[in-house]
């Protein structure tokens, strides 16, 4: 019998959903705007990246203005999309005190 939740609960549908309410993390924003850059390099819309990521326009959106994470997996995903190594999104990021 499936799980029914209360109204305030988060279920998986909304699970990754662009949240109004995110304080933006400089990390998040740095590689959202790194996958723009990229993206616009490799002279691809949004459109035709979001169409093959499988993922709406507002969370590419979101993705690329660092109000929404990008995971991982689909971190990689872009990368082979926009033929460029995973670790580009995090170059030239200045986040203050990095551990060395």
């Amino acid at each position: 019998m499936p799980r029914i939740s209360s109204k305030n609960e988060r279920t998986p549908k909304d699970e990754h959903t662009p949240d109004p309410n995110y304080e933006r993390n400089p990390v998040d924003v740095h590689v959202g705007g790194r996958v723009r850059k990229f993206r616009i390099s490799a002279g691809m819309s949004e459109e035709e990246l979001r169409t093959a990521l499988g993922v709406t326009a507002e969370k590419m959106h979101a993705y690329e203005s660092g109000a929404m994470r990008i995971g991982p997996g689909l971190l990689y995903e872009v990368s082979k999309l926009l033929n460029c190594p995973p670790t580009a999104f995090f170059d030239d990021m200045n986040l203050g005190n990095s551990a060395a």
